[in-house]
């Protein structure tokens, strides 16, 4: 993926790989005040899953 890398390619994309689950996770277990989850923290946190 990161061919910029060289031969650190495969520690790069589990890195990548750590950090977007961490977004991901962060999106969507993001709470209001009142409780409710809100969309645009639904949104982005199911987007980063996909990846």
């Amino acid at each position: 993926m990161f061919e910029f890398t060289g031969e650190f390619e495969r520690a790069f994309n589990w890195i990548f790989l750590a950090v977007t689950g961490f977004i991901a996770v962060k999106g969507i277990r993001t709470r209001n005040p009142d409780g409710e989850a809100d969309f645009v923290h639904l949104l982005f946190g199911s987007l980063q899953c996909r990846r």
